[in-house]
C-alpha cells in the first residue's frame, strides 16, 4: 500500500538546508512528451548536481539540463505521481527508498546488462542491494554518507581524533549534561535516540527508523526522562544554527553533518571541534531512478550512458570534494590524478573514501524516507519536544 503524501518524511538535509529552486520553477521550459534529442534532463537534489556539466557534455556527448530540488521526499513523491513530471524528466535522483514507495508503478526496473553501463560491474553489493524491491533492481546508487555528532576536544578532554565515542555523550552522559545540542527534524534525531535505546537494552526494537507505537512510547520517555535531567542545552532546526553552536562554544556536542563542523573551525578562524567516529552512523544515500515513461521515448541508450557517467570518476571526484561518497572512489581518486588536480585535493579524495568505507561497515541502520509509521513517530516526536 502507498503512503499518502501527507505520511512521507521530510528529508534529512532537505528542509535543514532548505532554499532550493521550488519544483514549479525547475519546470519552467521543460516541455511534455519528451523526444530522443542530445539533452539530459534530471530532476534531482541540489547538493548532487555539478556546477559545470561541460565534463559531462564531452564525456556522453549530451547536454544537461539539471533541475534542482531541495529534496524533501513529500515534495518528489507529489510531483511523480500527481504532476506526472516523468512525462518531463529522463531520471529522477533522490533518496534511497523511494523505490519502496514508486517502485513498481512509477520506475522502470534497471537493465543492469545494458551495454552503456560499463561501471556497473564495479559496484559493490552493499550499494546495490538496498535498490531493490523484491528482487528487482530499480535504482542506481549515488553518494551519500554516513552522519555522526561534532564536538569540541577541549571541553571533552579527547586529544585522539580518531577515538571512537559513544552516543551516550548526545543522550547520557553526566560529561554532556547541559551541553548538548539536538536537532529538532523527526526522522533525524528519532532513529538515533531509538538506536541508542536499543543499544543500551532499554527496549527492544525491531526497527529504528520506522517504529511501532509500543516502540516509539518507549523511546519518547527515554528521551523525555532525558530531557528532565537537563541533558540538552538548546534544540536547532538549520544549518547554520549547527555551525552557530559548535563555534560560540554554546554547546560542547551535537548531532550534525561533517560540513557543519568545517564551517564551525572556519568560523572560528582555528580548529575548535572535530566530527566524530562513533559507535553507530546514520547512513543515507542517493540513486538515480528511471521514470517508467522514458521507456517508450527512443533515447535509453543516452539514459544508461548518463547512469554510467555518475558511476565514474569524473562525477564521483568532484562529489568527493564536497565530502560526499559513492560507489567506485577509485575511479574518483584515479580521474583526480590523471586530471592533474592538486595533491592537497587528491587527499581529500581518497581520505573521504577511507573514511566512508570505516564508517559503513557498522551495521545499524540507514535513513527511511517513508516510514510507514509516520503519523505515530510524529505523535511521539512532539510530546518529546512539547516535555
Amino acid at each position: 500500500m502507498t503512503p499518502s503524501l501527507r505520511m512521507i518524511a521530510v528529508t534529512r538535509r532537505g528542509v535543514l538546508r532548505g532554499g532550493a529552486a521550488s519544483v514549479l520553477l525547475a519546470l519552467g521550459g521543460v516541455r511534455n512528451g519528451l523526444a530522443a534529442d542530445a539533452a539530459m534532463r534530471i530532476y534531482g537534489t541540489s547538493a548532487q548536481g555539478l556546477e559545470d556539466w561541460s565534463g559531462f557534455k564531452k564525456a556522453t556527448a549530451l547536454d544537461m539540463q539539471y533541475s534542482p530540488t531541495n529534496g524533501d521526499p513529500g515534495v518528489v513523491v507529489r510531483e511523480i505521481m500527481t504532476n506526472g513530471i516523468g512525462e518531463s524528466y529522463d531520471l529522477f535522483l533522490t533518496e534511497v527508498g523511494m523505490q519502496k514507495v514508486l517502485g513498481k508503478e512509477w520506475f522502470q526496473p534497471l537493465d543492469t546488462s545494458h551495454p552503456e553501463l560499463t561501471n556497473w560491474s564495479r559496484v559493490a553489493p552493499s550499494f546495490i542491494e538496498p535498490l531493490k524491491v523484491d528482487g528487482v533492481q530499480y535504482g542506481s546508487p549515488n553518494v551519500g554518507g554516513a552522519d555522526s555528532f561534532g564536538y569540541r576536544p577541549e571541553a571533552l578532554g579527547v586529544t585522539d581524533p580518531k577515538a571512537k565515542l559513544g552516543w551516550d555523550l548526545v543522550f547520557e552522559s553526566e560529561k554532556t549534561l547541559g551541553r548538548v545540542g539536538l536537532s529538532t527534524t523527526l526522522v533525524y534525531s528519532f532513529p538515533l535516540m531509538a538506536q541508542y535505546v536499543a543499544n543500551k537494552g532499554y527496549a527492544k526494537i525491531a526497527d529504528v527508523t520506522n517504529l511501532s507505537p509500543e516502540e516509539a512510547k518507549a523511546v519518547a520517555d527515554f528521551g523525555i526522562s532525558r530531557k528532565k535531567a537537563g541533558q540538552f542545552r538548546s534544540f536547532f532546526v538549520g544549518f547554520d544554527e549547527q555551525v552557530q553552536l559548535l563555534s560560540s562554544g554554546e554547546v560542547d556536542v551535537l548531532n550534525c553533518w561533517s560540513d557543519a563542523v568545517g564551517a564551525a573551525n572556519e568560523q572560528a578562524g582555528k580548529p575548535i571541534a572535530q566530527y566524530a567516529y562513533a559507535d553507530y552512523y546514520f547512513k543515507w544515500g542517493n540513486a538515480l531512478f528511471i521514470p517508467k515513461q522514458a521507456a517508450d521515448r527512443g533515447n535509453i541508450d543516452a539514459i544508461y550512458r548518463t547512469i554510467n557517467y555518475f558511476l565514474g570518476g569524473e562525477y564521483l571526484a568532484q562529489m568527493a570534494r564536497k565530502g560526499l561518497v559513492g560507489p567506485n572512489m577509485d575511479l574518483a581518486s584515479d580521474y583526480a590524478k590523471a586530471a592533474g588536480w592538486s595533491a592537497d585535493d587528491v587527499a581529500k579524495i581518497e581520505t573521504a573514501a577511507q573514511l566512508a568505507s570505516e564508517k559503513f561497515t557498522t551495521e545499524q541502520f540507514t535513513f527511511n524516507p517513508v516510514p510507514a509509521n509516520l503519523s505515530v513517530m510524529e505523535e511521539e516526536w512532539q510530546r518529546f519536544l512539547n516535555a
